[in-house]
């Protein structure tokens, strides 16, 4: 009887191992499409693991793998996953996440929990009785684009539609245009003009003389450049719902867009302060952008709670990004569009100071060309077009006494100091050369404009 008893536990055991991967060994699909797996998922600690490559491939994921530290590593949508074979430590876009159940090699294949993986790469994973739907979610996207100094931000939203804010100089136009119909843009349902300067409105005249516009949102500050001329004339000329800033709401396809800034609290400040300051949220994920408002404006930002991603004001200029701003916001990536080589000292040590101490990564489109944001609305990617280094700053042996002429510290051109764009330098930007001799050794040239020679 005892023997009989042994031999129906051992038979129920065995019944159950042989039903754990038969419970796992179910349909794996995509938006109802099934994947082709090299290897039936196994249960693991009540999670399912699945073959790595053939669900990455599916997903149309890029994996590599490194033998010497037994990692894997995916990437999809500029998400990057790591994970450690038998260790329960992985990591997304490197930040740490603890698993139930370990990534191992089981019969010569990688096997992944299903789970994590497709959670982690952008997907919702949907369990039912005979199969497990891995369901793509639509991503928003946010083109940060090389326009030098100035600012050209594409957000593009599920349903094609699209949302523009600035677009660069009149010179960086082209270039946006560019931008626009590589990603597939046919028309603007939204475009925010931040503020009249030539940087930022320059390329909207272009714009809307190539593309359809929908919408238009400004700062209802006016200039009596060129620019704002031919920007205010197409808009009078055009059949666009137009509106000034006054802290509007914008329902987007996924996503909400904040005005944030209103004419009422804004018209007594400089052009710069009046500009048109913007909040995306796209579920979890916050994108604040700050276009030209610097200290003591950004102080006065009414904002609750913090950022992930803080487009930096006035291309990371040092009245820009204030620590009051930084404390409020406390952005875990920050982004500063701004022009390679250029005259002005951007973005200046101090604010990049005031950034690194946050611990927030930074990306420069001087260093970064275009960058590209992703976002889910639970985790984001950042992605880029180059990764340069910044230039050594240089460091210049001042003269015995003042000088004779003075340059930017991060510039290349040397001045009279009566010059009207050598008054245009900070006091603790100027540095001061006692003859052109000792500017030319140092890398600067004679300013054209007051011929220091």
């Amino acid at each position: 009887m005892k023997r009989k008893r042994f031999l129906l536990a051992i038979l129920v055991l065995l019944m159950m191992v042989w039903a754990m991967p038969a419970a796992a060994a179910t349909e794996v699909t995509l938006d109802g499409e099934k994947i082709a797996l090299t290897k039936e998922p196994v249960l693991e600690n009540n999670r399912i693991l699945v073959p790595l490559r053939a669900v990455s491939e599916a997903l149309g994921a890029e994996v590599k793998y490194d033998n010497d530290t037994r990692t894997v590593r995916a990437s999809r949508h500029g998400t990057f996953l790591r994970l450690t074979l038998d260790s329960d430590q992985a990591y997304i876009n490197d930040k740490p996440i603890l698993l139930d159940a370990p990534a191992k090699v089981i019969s010569g294949t990688t096997m992944v929990p299903l789970r994590f993986v497709g959670e982690a790469l952008g997907l919702d994973v949907k369990y039912e009785e005979d199969k497990i739907d891995l369901i793509t979610k639509d991503y928003v996207k946010v083109h940060f684009i090389d326009v030098g100094n100035g600012d050209a931000i594409l957000i593009q939203l599920p349903n094609n539609q699209n949302v523009l804010i600035d677009a660069g100089s009149q010179v960086a136009g082209k270039d946006v245009l560019s931008a626009l119909r590589e990603n597939g843009v046919t028309e603007i349902d939204l475009l925010v003009a931040t503020h009249p300067h030539e940087n930022n409105m320059g390329g909207i005249p272009s714009v809307l003389e190539t593309f359809t516009v929908k919408q238009i949102i400004d700062s209802g500050a006016g200039a009596g450049t060129e620019t704002y001329m031919k920007y205010s004339s197409l808009l009078r000329k055009g059949n666009y719902k137009y509106s000034v800033a006054e802290k509007q709401k914008v329902n987007l396809n996924g996503a909400t867009l904040e005005i944030l800034s209103s004419r009422d609290e804004t018209w007594s400040r400089d052009v710069d302060g009046k500009s048109v300051v913007s909040l995306l949220t796209v579920g979890e994920v916050r994108f604040l952008f700050m276009a030209d408002v610097c200290y003591p404006y950004d102080r006065e930002l009414k904002i609750n709670g913090p950022v992930e991603i803080l487009k930096a004001a006035f291309q990371g200029g040092k009245t820009s990004t204030s620590q009051d701003f930084l404390n409020k916001v406390t952005p875990e990536t920050v982004i500063i569009s701004v022009g390679k080589n250029n005259t002005g000292g951007f973005p200046h040590e101090d604010t990049l100071e005031r950034i690194s101490e946050m611990e927030a990564q930074v990306f420069r489109t001087d260093l970064n060309g275009d960058i590209v944001i992703s976002t889910n609305g639970k985790t984001y990617g950042v992605q880029i077009s180059k990764n340069e280094l910044p230039e050594t700053k240089r460091r210049i042996e001042p003269p015995a006494e003042q000088g004779v002429y003075v340059g930017h510290k991060d510039g290349d051109i040397f001045h009279w100091p009566h010059c009207s764009r050598a008054k245009k330098i900070d006091f603790y930007d100027r540095v001061w050369f006692k003859d052109a001799t000792h500017a030319k050794d140092n890398g600067y040239k004679p300013c054209e404009f007051c011929r220091p020679e």
